[in-house]
């Protein structure tokens, strides 16, 4: 009902005549049913409709798109509070795991500003294509087709999500061999190393993304339906192969790779904090005898040196006994207190990775079972439905870390503007 009120408007404004009023009515048809607009021979191509009509996909890409805008802003402003924060903790050189977290700030933020102005360029294409259809005639609002920069920032996104997924999956991979094999990997993850693993992360990123950007270009080209000349998309007849290839080496094993991995990382974590809360528990559940036990226990103990308390059983500078199950004493816990908040940190941020993840595997799956789910394709506006489901998902993983880090890092939460801001607000009130 809209579209036709649309086209009513625009008969009436635009194209008063008769010829004017029987193209707008049958683009309003064509955008009903998802079928193509012709005029003249110089008609807008919707496609064909698939699973979903032109007007419910314009619809859910509009929305899509304005909760994107959304999520992008707030992401952008937690990403440079992080960084902000990590900036004044004036130790990130000497941490290899707060080192690493602020590399991945880093990526969140690119990837942040990258996926507004797909979706600002998005939406803008959008908006010109559906005006187009109402017309029935090629429609330019713009002297550059926003498809274009829709695509070129598409491939920035992409360096910036390759990187945040590398990044995050060495993260939960190095605090996983630390939980393994403590006495060798403790140390193993040096600064040092970390900003070697993160300079070979960004050089391979940029050795399999260049060629992509080196064979496109925006350059003018004249329509002659509309007798328009405006910049659009170039493509080097090379780069679909370059693409395909890149895409079976890269964009379809990574996030498969990331996800398995990430899995396993996580059991074997969550079993380390398990491990760790049911030590303390035993330790802290002993009972505080009365002091004249204590007395009587401690006179017991120093008359007869000779006999030393059993591994399980040792009184502490409290006079208590404490006892665990494999024989340690309570400084043989596997987790110290701050590895444990640690160890908790990185399976949050995994397991959000992993949930935001599961779009783009679902995409996957969907693209090597169907032939025809893709741009070219009949289920073409469903395919670009799924890709906005999935930048919306990477959006908003790229944009949590920051209360993450607020939870379980004391030293960020510290050094945290936004604390500092809330806590002063409150002493106003």
């Amino acid at each position: 009902m809209a579209e036709n009120f649309i086209a009513i408007f625009l008969i009436n404004t635009s194209a008063p005549n008769s010829e004017a009023s029987t193209n707008a009515s049958t683009a309003a048809r064509a955008a009903h049913n998802g079928g193509s607009v012709g005029s003249g021979g110089a008609g807008v191509d919707v496609g064909a409709a698939g699973l979903v009509p032109y007007t419910s996909y314009s619809n859910i890409v509009l929305m899509t798109g304005s909760l994107n805008a959304v999520l992008c802003t707030l992401g952008i402003v937690a990403n440079i509070v992080s960084l902000r924060t990590f900036l004044a903790m004036n130790g990130i050189l000497q941490e290899g795991v707060t080192l690493t977290l602020f590399a991945l700030t880093l990526s969140d933020l690119g990837l942040c500003v990258a996926s507004l102005c797909w979706t600002v360029a998005a939406t803008c294409y959008t908006v010109e294509h559906r005006l187009g259809v109402l017309h029935g005639r090629g429609f330019y609002l713009f002297s550059v087709d926003p498809r274009a920069l829709g695509i070129y920032f598409v491939n920035v996104m992409s360096v910036f999500g390759v990187t945040t997924t590398l990044i995050t999956t060495y993260l939960a991979v190095a605090r996983c061999l630390c939980v393994l094999m403590p006495l060798r990997f403790r140390r193993a993850f040096s600064p040092a190393r970390t900003v070697v693993v993160t300079s070979l992360f960004l050089l391979v990123v940029l050795a399999t993304r260049l060629p992509l950007f080196a064979l496109m270009d925006i350059r003018p080209r004249f329509d002659p339906r509309t007798n328009v000349t405006r910049w659009t998309r170039w493509y080097h007849p090379d780069r679909e192969l370059v693409k395909d290839v890149l895409r079976s080496a890269v964009d379809i094993p990574l996030p498969v790779v990331a996800e398995v991995t990430l899995t396993f990382c996580v059991i074997v974590m969550v079993r380390a904090l398990r491990a760790s809360r049911k030590f303390r528990d035993v330790s802290c559940a002993d009972v505080k005898i009365s002091s004249s036990e204590q007395r009587r226990f401690k006179y017991k103990y120093t008359s007869d040196r000779n006999s030393a308390p059993t591994p399980a059983s040792k009184p502490d500078d409290k006079g208590r006994e404490t006892t665990n199950p494999a024989g340690n004493t309570a400084h043989g816990c596997k987790l110290s207190a701050k590895e444990f908040r640690v160890v908790k940190q990185l399976v949050i941020i995994s397991c959000t990775y992993m949930v935001c993840n599961l779009p783009k595997l679902v995409r996957i799956l969907a693209d090597s079972v169907e032939p025809e789910f893709k741009l070219s394709g009949r289920y073409r506006n469903l395919y670009d439905i799924a890709s906005h489901v999935q930048f919306m998902a990477d959006t908003a993983n790229s944009g949590v870390n920051l209360f993450i880090y607020l939870a379980f890092n004391a030293r960020f939460r510290e050094k945290c503007c936004l604390v500092h801001l809330f806590k002063l607000d409150a002493k106003l009130m």
